[in-house]
């Protein structure tokens, strides 16, 4: 227990730390005031959760022509499934064409690819190119930095394709570790 002497030591002493506490109030304060500046925009974190927007097709020709190189090869647009009635939705897709393009756009438009990916999948899930199209999903969700997604595919891919050809692959992207086949 602090005692005051004669000469008002404790006093001041009190009046000193309130003076300091104010001094660190009004510091915090000003901090946090904008002065009637506007406060700046925070970046907004929140997924955007938007169907991918459909993919545009140009001839092939032009393309060539555009940076004389070699032709882009391009998917032809869904057509009609057989046997479907006119007014329905449903299309089918050209697996290998689309897979083409699933290879060409992989690093360049991940959202287009993971959708295209997994309507392949949905219309063929035991196709000729079943293997790499699921390793491409787990590519193009890995570069669209949804890790967790990419992991729940790299986990659908080990289960469908455990003798697969992309498990290495599969594993450097997702952080999986299991044993591959030799």
């Amino acid at each position: 227990m602090e005692t005051f002497d004669a000469r008002g030591k404790g006093p001041r002493r009190a009046l000193c730390a309130t003076l300091f506490l104010a001094a660190v109030v009004a510091f915090g304060f000003a901090r946090c005031s904008s002065h009637g500046a506007p406060h700046p925009q925070q970046p907004d974190n929140t997924l955007e959760v938007a169907a991918a927007p459909p993919p545009t097709f140009a001839p092939a020709a032009d393309l060539a022509s555009a940076n004389g190189s070699e032709p882009f090869i391009a998917a032809s647009p869904p057509t009609l499934a057989a046997g479907s009635p006119s007014g329905a939705t449903s299309t089918t897709m050209d697996p290998d064409s689309t897979m083409q393009q699933l290879r060409a756009e992989l690093e360049t438009n991940p959202r287009l690819v993971e959708s295209l990916a997994r309507e392949l999948r949905r219309q063929f899930p035991d196709g000729k190119d079943a293997d790499e199209r699921d390793a491409i999903l787990v590519g193009a969700v890995y570069n669209q930095r949804k890790f967790g997604v990419a992991k729940a595919e790299g986990q659908y891919y080990v289960k469908h394709h455990p003798q697969g050809q992309f498990l290495k692959y599969v594993a450097v992207l997702t952080g999986m570790h299991f044993n591959p086949p030799q």
